[in-house]
C-alpha cells in the first residue's frame, strides 16, 4: 500500500510562508519567497499608497488632545507636593511635561492599532527590515510608524518656542524639548531615520506614479 502524499501548496499558502519567513533571498536559479512576494507586487509603490491610505485614516479620527498648560501646571504642584516641596520648580515643570508627553504617545499607539491599514503596512514593511536584518523589527517600525503619522512636539505643539506665562503668546525662546524644531525626535536613532526615510520614499513613489497615471488619462474635449 503507498502511503499518501501531501498536496502541492497552493499559491495563498506559499505567499503566507513567505511573508512570514526571515529567509528572503531572491536567487536566479532557485524560486524562493523573496520571488514569491515580488511576484505578488511588493513594490515601494505598494507600500507607498497603503501609507497614504493609513495616513488618511488616521487624518479622519479624533485624536488624543495634548494636555493643556493649566493641566500641565496641576501635574508640576502635584509632583513638588509630592516630593515634599511646596512650590514647583523647572525640575518639576520637566517631570510633568516628560509625563504628558508619554501618556499622548500611548493614547496615540492605543489610536493607531484601530486604523484598518496598519496591519497591512507592517506586514510590507517588516519585510523591508528583514531584508536589512533590522534587529527588534516589529517594534521599531510600529515607532517609525507612529511618528510618520503624529510626528509634532508634544510641548510646544508645532509653534517651536516657548509660551509666555500666563499668556497665549509666544516668546523669542526656543521650545526645550524639540529644540525649535517643532517636531519631536524620531525613534530609535540612525534606524528610525532609515524607516522613516523609506516612508518618504514609498511614498514619493505613490504620488509620482498618481500623477503619472493621471497625465496619461484622455482629456475630455
Amino acid at each position: 500500500m503507498t502511503e499518501t502524499q501531501n498536496p502541492p501548496a497552493t499559491v495563498e499558502e506559499r505567499y503566507t510562508t513567505a511573508a512570514n519567513t526571515s529567509n528572503l533571498t531572491v536567487k536566479a536559479d532557485k524560486g524562493g519567497a523573496g520571488d514569491l512576494l515580488i511576484a505578488a507586487g511588493w513594490s515601494k509603490n505598494l507600500i507607498g499608497t497603503a501609507l497614504i491610505r493609513l495616513h488618511g485614516e488616521w487624518d479622519r479620527a479624533e485624536k488624543p488632545r495634548p494636555l493643556p498648560r493649566s493641566a500641565l501646571d496641576a501635574l508640576a504642584r502635584t509632583i513638588a507636593k509630592e516630593q515634599g516641596e511646596d512650590a514647583p520648580t523647572d525640575a518639576h515643570r520637566k517631570m510633568a511635561k516628560d509625563q504628558a508627553a508619554e501618556w499622548l504617545e500611548h493614547e496615540q499607539r492605543m489610536l493607531m492599532r484601530k486604523l484598518k491599514t496598519l496591519a497591512f503596512v507592517q506586514q510590507q514593511v517588516h519585510m523591508w527590515a528583514l531584508e536589512r536584518d533590522i534587529a527588534n523589527y516589529a517594534d521599531q517600525v510600529a515607532a517609525g510608524i507612529l511618528w510618520w503619522l503624529a510626528p509634532t512636539c508634544p510641548a510646544c505643539h508645532g509653534r517651536r518656542w516657548e509660551p509666555i506665562a500666563g499668556t497665549p503668546k509666544l516668546s523669542n525662546r526656543s521650545c526645550q524639548t524639540c529644540q525649535g524644531s517643532g517636531q519631536r525626535s524620531i525613534p530609535n536613532g540612525l534606524i528610525g531615520r532609515q524607516i522613516v526615510g523609506f516612508f518618504d520614499d514609498c511614498t514619493n513613489a505613490a504620488h509620482a506614479s498618481m500623477r503619472a497615471k493621471l497625465r496619461n488619462l484622455p482629456r475630455s474635449r
